[in-house]
């Protein structure tokens, strides 16, 4: 199943959704005679047969309804895959997946073919989190930090994800960053001295690693979502 929508949350009038299912419709039975076409919460949904042997067909497919919408609408849509659905009783949670991608590309001004994978390991937590409240996180606990690496070009970001990812062992990251262990230390200790950050329990290091996470995201919008504007000096 597609799901594909305007990027903004609009109500589309009767004649215009009916104009862009029909543009759709047009390259699903091109793809496959059986596939239906229908209208659903301001979205056009497609099932259609799927052959996991091809999967450069489908991802063409997709790209084929972004392009048909775009060329009708004057703007590139929102383009969601779900996974494949084996009974109809795979539909609803289906949906309900493309939904959460849906919204989520709103939010964050993304268009054209997106996937859960675009928003990291924590979609379904990032849906349900206000914007405000994920960008305020995110600004609290790495804020600073990412101000400072932007106006010094220091690397402080990279270094407390990569000594994260490396489940907090000084040695393992120091070799995947290509320091030396005692300039690692030393950036880990202005971490803490500049910042106030502490990778001791996991309950720190979990919060941490869920606003790096989150900034990656924000970082894939071009800015149109920036932290705050004050620094640490």
């Amino acid at each position: 199943m597609v799901v594909c929508s305007l990027s903004e949350d609009e109500k589309l009038s009767e004649s215009f959704a009916l104009e862009l299912r029909g543009a759709v419709t047009r390259v699903a039975r091109w793809f496959d005679e059986r596939s239906a076409v229908l209208l659903r919460a301001g979205a056009i949904v497609v099932r259609y047969p799927i052959d996991q042997r091809k999967s450069g067909d489908q991802r063409a497919l997709m790209q084929r309804f972004a392009d048909e919408i775009r060329a009708v609408a004057g703007k590139m849509p929102i383009v969601v895959q779900s996974k494949i659905c084996r009974r109809p009783a795979d539909y609803a949670p289906a949906w309900r997946d493309c939904d959460r991608v849906r919204d989520l590309a709103r939010r964050f001004g993304r268009s054209g073919i997106v996937t859960a994978e675009d928003f990291g390991p924590f979609p379904v937590l990032m849906s349900a989190v206000d914007t405000g409240e994920m960008l305020a996180f995110v600004d609290r606990l790495i804020g600073a930090v990412v101000r400072h690496d932007g106006a010094r070009g220091t690397a402080y970001v990279k270094t407390l994800a990569t000594f994260l990812d490396h489940g907090c062992r000084h040695q393992p990251c120091a070799d995947a960053l290509g320091l030396h262990v005692t300039t690692l230390r030393y950036r880990l200790s202005r971490l803490k001295d500049l910042f106030g950050l502490q990778t001791d329990t996991p309950e720190q290091c979990f919060a941490l690693q869920l606003a790096l996470q989150f900034q990656k995201v924000i970082e894939a919008t071009g800015g149109a979502m920036a932290l705050g504007a004050t620094g640490a000096g």
